[in-house]
C-alpha cells in the first residue's frame, strides 16, 4: 500500500478564542515609576536640560516636572516596564553634576529612583 492509497481524514478548521478565567489570565509586566528627587545642589537650568536630553520631552514638560520635584520633593518623570524605567533612571544618574552648584556645596548628580506601580 502506498501513501497515496491511505485514506486521509481532513479535520475541519475551527477558530477558537481562548477565554481565560480570572485566575488564568496572563500577567502583565509590572510597571515602574522613575522618580526625580529634589536636591539643593543642581540648578533649575541643569535639571531641565537633563530632562530634555533623557526624556526627549518638551521644555514645558521638563519645567513642570522640575517644578513638581522642587516644590514637593519628588516628581514622576517616567512610567514603564522595569527595563525601560531602569534605563531612564540610569541615564539621569549618569549625567555629570551641575558645574554651577552653590559655592559651599559639593557638586552632585541628580537623584532618581524607581517605584513599583501597584
Amino acid at each position: 500500500m502506498t501513501t497515496t492509497d491511505t485514506p486521509v481524514m481532513e479535520l475541519p478548521t475551527m477558530e477558537r478564542k481562548h477565554q481565560y478565567s480570572e485566575s488564568e489570565k496572563p500577567e502583565k509586566a509590572p510597571k515602574f515609576h522613575v522618580l526625580l528627587h529634589n536636591d539643593d545642589y543642581n540648578t533649575i537650568t541643569h535639571v531641565v536640560a537633563v530632562l530634555l536630553r533623557v526624556l526627549g520631552c518638551t521644555t514645558e514638560s521638563a519645567i513642570q516636572m522640575m517644578a513638581e520635584a522642587h516644590n514637593t520633593g519628588q516628581a514622576i518623570i517616567f512610567t514603564g516596564e522595569l527595563e525601560a524605567a531602569e534605563l531612564v533612571r540610569d541615564k539621569i544618574l549618569g549625567f555629570a553634576p551641575c558645574d554651577h552648584s552653590p559655592a559651599d556645596c559639593e557638586p552632585t548628580r541628580l537623584i532618581a529612583s524607581l517605584q513599583k506601580v501597584f
